[in-house]
């Protein structure tokens, strides 16, 4: 909820909110020699990153978010494969109709679709309030909310989450109050909406008291590491990850009158309409063709390269480590037999794949495909004065020269590990570099801000694997 607190802010004169001196005095840490830490990636990403990762690891259908705010983490629910409902709810109708559009689909997500349809709402009530349709989802989040409760609608939380929705996961992060000494010249709370700040050990006694009473088992964990030598005072948010106990009797919840919430928002996120196999088999041939195409370029790039190469060799290996491909056949045996089905052949040995681009060539004479000579030749007798350069799409030159740092960039080479273009770029805001691509790329490329404002990457989205570069994000209105 609090993902712009000042202890997110790369420094003081970085922060974006200026809501308060609140923000002012917490935007950084200082230690005993006064040197200031920043919290890199900044704390709410790890926040994200982190629930993120449990409920990936849990593989839940359905889900919720109270306290969604900006929706920010509930446009992330689309990267789990598994999720097939998910919620996000918010006391303020204002907020949430000004950030709904961060939960429309993508024109990628219409190019590169779901295994299963995934269903969203944005919903606006008070999370101490009984709507049905969230009776039995799997996982509920709560990040940086708890602090923002007064104290009888706190008291109704636990009757709330694990009596009436009784989900099989919940996670809670909440503002570790301990670690509030680091903060320079600092009095209070870290927000002027929190109600509280617990320690550890308070946190984790309010915590306990819930698991006990409803059949819960609680583990507790943080983000955001302290700095060295001051380790005993734990992280700056805490969290506590509940998992229902299968067949535990908790507290029974006194009768509460069901409150639908108003609907503000509602998205389908269309799903493949293939079978699994037939996807594997399509990302299979692509993900060859790609390897065995940049093998080839590699090759005839080569000064000691005296002919054209028609026949690349690409090791099942090389295959095996891209991840929808290793999900999706698990071993060596199975990858061989969709290449079997799709008719390509091996090298004797059995480890690699033979690519003949020589079979291409006699498809496209097969198919009556103009050679480039003869279309030239057509072109000058029709009287056509315009010349017809081919296009490149892998070359740098998509991005306008005036923003290239070019002292920087000298001998900058493409990674054949990450087929991917990295340029220093000129310090540029984020819709100043968007401006640099057409529509037709917003698919294809990615934004990492790991280290913004001095470098940017251009990164393949397909080398984006969901959720590891949780730094990276597909363009979008974010």
């Amino acid at each position: 909820m609090d993902e712009h607190l000042a202890t997110d802010a790369p420094n003081l004169t970085e922060n974006a909110d200026g809501d308060d001196a609140h923000n002012a005095t917490q935007s950084s840490i200082s230690d005993e020699d006064d040197v200031p830490i920043k919290f890199e990636p900044p704390l709410y990403m790890q926040r994200y990153y982190k629930a993120m990762c449990i409920l990936r690891e849990a593989e839940v259908e359905s889900l919720v978010e109270f306290g969604c705010a900006e929706c920010k983490l509930v446009s992330r629910f689309k990267s789990l494969p598994s999720v097939k409902r998910a919620y996000g709810v918010d006391i303020d109708l204002d907020v949430l109709e000004s950030n709904k559009f961060r939960l429309q689909p993508l024109l990628c997500d219409y190019i590169e679709r779901r295994q299963h349809s995934l269903h969203v709402q944005l919903l606006h009530g008070s999370l101490v309030e009984y709507d049905p349709r969230l009776h039995a989802v799997e996982a509920v989040v709560m990040l940086e909310v708890i602090e923002h409760l007064v104290e009888d609608v706190l008291a109704a939380l636990p009757a709330a989450i694990f009596g009436q929705i009784q989900p099989k996961l919940v996670y809670f992060t909440t503002p570790n109050s301990e670690f509030n000494e680091l903060f320079p010249n600092f009095s209070g709370f870290r927000h002027p909406d929190h109600k509280f700040e617990w320690t550890r050990s308070e946190f984790q006694v309010w915590c306990n008291d819930v698991a006990h009473s409803y059949g819960y088992a609680v583990e507790f964990d943080g983000i955001g590491d302290p700095p060295p030598g001051k380790e005993h005072l734990g992280h700056c948010s805490q969290s506590a990850l509940f998992r229902k106990i299968p067949e535990a009797e908790g507290e029974i919840p006194s009768e509460t009158l069901p409150c639908e919430y108003a609907l503000v928002a509602e998205i389908h996120f269309p799903a493949d309409e293939i079978s699994p196999d037939d996807r594997l088999k399509a990302d299979i041939e692509y993900y060859l063709r790609m390897l065995a195409m940049d093998e080839k370029k590699a090759k005839e790039n080569d000064d000691s390269c005296t002919e054209d190469v028609f026949v690349i060799e690409i090791p099942l290996e090389r295959l095996m480590n891209f991840k929808c491909i290793e999900t999706g056949c698990k071993s060596l045996p199975r990858l061989k037999e969709f290449i079997d089905l799709l008719g390509y052949l091996y090298t004797d040995d059995g480890t690699a794949v033979i690519y003949d681009f020589g079979d291409e060539e006699e498809e496209d004479s097969d198919d009556g495909t103009q050679d480039e000579s003869d279309a030239s030749v057509e072109s000058a007798e029709s009287g056509d004065s315009f010349p017809r350069s081919e296009e490149n799409w892998d070359e740098p030159e998509l991005i306008d020269p005036q923003f290239l740092d070019h002292d920087a960039n000298e001998g900058a080479q493409m990674p054949s590990s990450t087929n991917c273009w990295a340029f220093p770029l000129k310090s540029l805001s984020p819709e100043a570099l968007l401006n640099q691509f057409t529509p037709s790329m917003y698919t294809m490329t990615a934004l990492s801000f790991a280290d913004y404002p001095q470098r940017y990457r251009l990164l393949n989205a397909r080398y984006v694997d969901e959720g590891q570069f949780d730094d990276c994000d597909i363009i979008s209105q974010e």
